[in-house]
């Protein structure tokens, strides 16, 4: 068994309305999206799902014009309806897909975290086949980022998860086994505001 990766990019960029996030580009004309799914592709994942939002929509088709070229037996594209669109719907969403997979784990990638590199994430990935631990999350200055490994005998629980912020409650829990790798700050680096979008233009 391997691992999956799933890419959640679904949300509505609320933050930077009217413009959407995850199209903006760095200073060498990548836009977001397409640097992070890069880096997961580089990535040791075997099956990599990719989360968007409602489809048919403007900024959704744009988003998914930018990775036509990737799709092929390992990497498929979801649509989440519109009633779908938090963390934890999209999540669900990227867990029902991942289950009939023969994979052992499940990354939880953020669209908006370029940064992270596959290196972090093969890191989690080897961790978890050394310990196979119920959970791997990388750390940076004592605080935990993204992106997050989980076993799949957790994916019933990720897919009882409600609200908006994902699946911190699990990592509170004192009879899972969590571990932890070290990393940078890239693990704590998202790009969400305005001003963080000038910032990852520089980059």
């Amino acid at each position: 068994m391997t691992a999956a990766a799933i890419i959640l990019a679904a949300g509505t960029s609320s933050r930077t309305a009217p413009f959407h996030k995850l199209l903006a580009q760095d200073r060498e004309g990548c836009p977001m999206l397409l640097r992070t799914v890069r880096e997961v592709m580089k990535s040791q994942a075997g099956q990599i799902i990719v989360i968007l939002g409602p489809e048919n929509t403007p900024e959704t088709s744009e988003l998914k014009a930018l990775l036509l070229p990737f799709r092929n037996h390992r990497f498929s594209i979801v649509h989440a309806p519109h009633e779908q669109r938090s963390l934890s719907a999209s999540l669900r969403l990227g867990v029902f897909h991942a289950t009939p997979l023969p994979v052992s784990c499940l990354l939880v990638v953020l669209a908006d975290m370029p940064l992270v590199t596959a290196e972090i994430m093969d890191q989690m990935i080897e961790q978890h086949a050394l310990e196979r631990a119920d959970s791997v999350t990388p750390f940076c200055n004592g605080q935990k980022g993204n992106p997050v490994l989980w076993d799949r005998t957790l994916f019933p629980d990720l897919m009882a998860l409600n609200g908006d912020k994902g699946a911190r409650d699990l990592l509170k829990r004192h009879d899972l086994r969590h571990r932890q790798i070290q990393a940078g700050p890239e693990v704590l680096t998202d790009f969400d505001t305005p001003d963080r979008l000038e910032l990852f233009r520089t980059l």
